[in-house]
């Protein structure tokens, strides 16, 4: 049975890397920081080089967003692992460490004991933001700690 379910899982990723993938080993749809993480996490390309390919992706994607994130609830859990287990352990630290918007000191400089829903709970001057749904102790960005 566990055979079946492998050769499943097999057709499965393949019929998934076909259709998302060039032969290039290139990601064919618009390239985020959360795709890229996902598919690295999760293991889910062909093995023709891209799994290189989205890591320089990845890596460039953080850069012209000037070495910061730009995930939301979904991607950032996978986010650091996916850079640590594809070699990028340095560029993980440096967004851990962080201290500007969007990450997670900014959010201890600001004096949170807790992680917020949004990386912008509270503004600069420590005024609770504006934008709605501003729970200051939520799980989603807190998954840095797994």
């Amino acid at each position: 049975m566990a055979g079946q379910y492998q050769e499943l899982a097999g057709r499965i990723k393949k019929a998934f890397t076909d259709f998302y993938f060039t032969g290039e080993g290139r990601l064919n749809l618009e390239l985020t920081q959360t795709a890229c993480a996902f598919l690295l996490y999760l293991e889910l390309y062909p093995d023709d080089g891209a799994q290189a390919n989205l890591r320089e992706d990845l890596e460039r994607l953080i850069r012209e967003n000037n070495g910061h994130l730009n995930t939301g609830f979904i991607g950032t859990p996978v986010l650091c692992p996916a850079l640590s287990e594809n070699g990028r352990n340095s560029l993980a630290y440096d967004l851990l460490l962080n201290e500007e918007y969007p990450g997670w000191l900014y959010e201890v400089n600001l004096g949170a004991t807790t992680v917020w829903e949004r990386w912008n709970s509270l503004e600069g001057n420590g005024m609770i933001s504006e934008t709605g749904m501003n729970s200051l102790n939520h799980y989603a960005y807190g998954s840095i700690a797994e």
